[in-house]
């Protein structure tokens, strides 16, 4: 199995422990797309995203970034947004970053750090008025030995 794909399965693990997600659908999907017809909400999709090598030390190791989207489709128009909906979200929102904006993750022994980005673009027009999205970014940084 890929790094990226272990570090998104060990995601997904994490934030399934979590009791604040408790009802949320936590799903690993490329490109992050949601079915009002068929999907059970709310739906948090996780995105690999392309990695980058930020860092190649001297020797045989490389600090190579693999960012995860985190994209949380609700159902229900966008107007009028209901408080129930509205609190869900930023619940959500902060469960994920508060599970998984630290240093090292459990399932996936190569990461040493993270970053946080809270609003990475996303073009919510192409859902339609049927869903209510957020969307947020998680960038783990893996220790990895690489090849001389």
């Amino acid at each position: 199995m890929s790094i990226a794909f272990t570090i998104a399965a060990a995601a997904k693990a994490v934030l399934a422990g979590r009791s604040e997600l408790d009802g949320v659908t936590i799903d690993i999907r490329e490109p992050a797309e949601a079915d009002a017809t068929k999907d059970a909400f709310p739906l948090l999709v996780i995105t690999i995203e392309a990695e980058d090598v930020e860092d190649e030390e001297f020797g045989n190791v490389a600090h190579v970034a693999y960012p995860l989207k985190f994209t949380l489709f609700q159902k229900g128009n966008l107007q009028p947004a209901n408080q129930t909906s509205i609190q869900r979200k930023w619940d959500v929102r902060e469960a994920v970053r508060l599970a998984l904006h630290k240093p090292g993750l459990a399932g996936a022994s190569t990461v040493l750090d993270s970053r946080y980005e809270p609003n990475p673009s996303y073009d919510v027009a192409a859902h339609g008025d049927n869903m209510r999205i957020s969307r947020q970014r998680i960038t783990f940084v893996s220790h990895e030995p690489r090849s001389s």
